[in-house]
Order: structure tokens, then C-alpha cells, then sequence
């Protein structure tokens, strides 16, 4: 599923990819209603269900700006949404934010994303999600009552071998991450 154009300068598209003989889409996907104009590029989400475990996947593309203080503001804001969402259904703690940050986990903009009672982030080491610049920018973010995430996670490094330009046009500058989860249980 495909976003509409979110962005208020340039414009980009946000998708999920997924096997429809294992993953069901259970709530269609929508952008973040953004009243106060808080985001550059509004969060995407969407619901879905894969044997036994449902979740909702929300993910976003934060200011890169010209220093780290120019993604503070985006950085607060989508630790509330997120926290906001997350307890919109105390019932259900698989929701799970993915994305471009543009902050690595160390950096004190990650702290209000890190200080979210409970939080745990799958990316904290590797060798970078940016092509060869050694930045964790992209993550994946989810509630520690998620009983499904089996502690696997990592990143692709598909750009072994290839130069930044040569990486760019074969799929992107950021390296995919991934993290896997037990589809046959639920914890709600």
C-alpha cells in the first residue's frame, strides 16, 4: 500500500511491502492528521495481521535540516504521536515505528523517542544505515511488551562492494533494517 504525496517542500510517498499469502491488511493505511503543521513529512500507518499476531506500523521521515537542533522539534513530536497512538488501545502494544530519523540513537534528540516508558529500539550497533557515513539514522521502535520480537534485528548491507552513487541508483543510500517476530502468538 502506497501513501498519497506527504511533504510540505519536497514531496515523497511512503509504502508497506508484503506478502499477501501471509500478511493481511486489517485497517487500510492513513497519514497522520498534522493540524499544527508539526512534520515536514507526515507519519503513514497502517494495521495488519500475520497468523496470530497483529500489529500497526506507523513510520515517518524526519527533517534532516542543516544541524541535529533543526529535527529536535520533529523528534518530540513523533515521540508524542507515538505515545499517543500507543495508548489510544491499552489492550494492544504491537505498534512499531519505522523510519528515517536522521538522529542517531546516541544523540540527545533520540532521548525523547528512548525516555517513552518501556520503549526498545531494534538498531543500537552496526556499521551504518546511510551509506558508508557510519550513521544509525533508520530504526525500528516498538514497545518492550511486544512478546512477539524474537531480539533478531540487523542491517542489510546490499551495498557491499558498491560506491555511494552506485548503491543509490541500484536501491537507495540507506541500508534496510529488519528485525523478526513470532507470527504464531499473540500477547494481547
Amino acid at each position: 500500500i502506497v501513501s498519497e504525496e506527504v511533504g510540505s517542500t519536497q514531496k515523497e510517498r511512503y509504502a508497506f511491502i508484503y506478502n499477501k499469502s501471509k500478511v493481511t491488511l486489517t485497517t487500510e493505511g492513513k497519514t497522520y492528521y498534522d493540524k499544527y503543521d508539526k512534520f515536514i513529512r507526515e507519519p503513514y500507518y497502517a494495521s495488519f495481521k500475520s497468523e496470530e499476531f497483529d500489529f500497526t506500523i506507523m513510520t515517518v521521515h524526519i527533517l534532516y535540516g542543516n544541524s541535529a537542533s533543526d529535527r529536535t522539534e520533529e523528534m518530540k513530536q513523533i515521540a508524542s504521536v507515538y505515545e499517543y497512538y500507543q495508548e489510544k488501545d491499552p489492550a494492544e502494544n504491537d505498534l512499531i515505528l519505522t523510519g528515517d530519523f536522521n538522529t542517531q540513537p546516541t544523540h540527545k534528540n533520540f532521548d525523547y523517542i528512548k525516555n517513552i516508558p518501556g520503549i526498545t529500539l531494534a538498531i543500537t550497533k552496526g556499521k551504518s544505515t546511510l551509506g558508508k557515513t557510519g550513521n544509525l539514522y533508520d530504526n525500528i521502535i516498538f514497545d518492550s511488551n511486544t512478546e512477539e520480537y524474537t531480539g533478531l534485528s540487523g542491517i542489510y548491507y546490499f551495498d557491499d562492494g558498491m560506491d555511494t552513487e552506485e548503491a543509490k541508483k541500484a536501491i537507495s543510500d540507506h541500508r534496510p533494517v529488519w528485525a523478526v517476530f513470532c507470527t504464531g502468538e499473540d500477547d494481547d
